[in-house]
């Protein structure tokens, strides 16, 4: 009777081990990261479906390097709000997106924002007129195959399927 009860017990604990560490891999998994990119800009980033939410408003300050390269990030998908008004230098380079849609807010772009994406098939940018804009944005994005916006964001393609100039 006894060794019953310890093999019942033994059962008991490696089930409520097995438990905790299937409850402790699910919240490791679902992690968000979080943080600034400019005065009123925010970013949250799922470590699970690998997404960068920015919020706020305003231009995109991020100094030396994006906060979420200095974490190891890497993204493959990123939304921006309407009221975003400047994507910063390398704030996406080499990144693993596949498309990226820009708001009509955006007036400025920082050199090689979206550079050495080979993932990136579609660019959308909704503005229409100016937009400030150093050359190389989408620089080694050489398997782009759709394209609206400015033409010197582009850089060498031959690629592309679709090619519509904004001006």
């Amino acid at each position: 009777p006894l060794q019953k009860n310890s093999a019942k017990s033994t059962m008991t604990s490696r089930v409520f081990y097995i438990a905790i560490f299937c409850l402790f891999s699910l919240s490791l998994s679902a992690d968000t990261l979080t943080g600034n990119c400019g005065d009123s800009l925010y970013w949250s980033f799922d470590t699970e479906t690998r997404h960068l939410d920015i919020t706020g408003k305003g231009k995109m300050q991020l100094y030396k390097y994006p906060a979420w390269t200095n974490k190891n990030i890497t993204i493959a998908s990123v939304t921006f709000p309407d009221s975003i008004t400047s994507i910063d230098s390398y704030a996406f380079e080499e990144q693993a997106l596949t498309e990226v849609h820009i708001p009509a807010s955006v007036k400025k772009f920082g050199r090689d924002a979206f550079a050495q994406m080979p993932s990136l098939l579609r660019f959308e940018y909704e503005g229409e007129g100016y937009a400030e804009s150093e050359n190389g944005i989408l620089y080694n994005c050489y398997n782009l195959r759709y394209f609206k916006g400015i033409t010197r964001m582009l850089s060498y393609n031959d690629a592309l399927d679709t090619l519509i100039v904004t001006y």
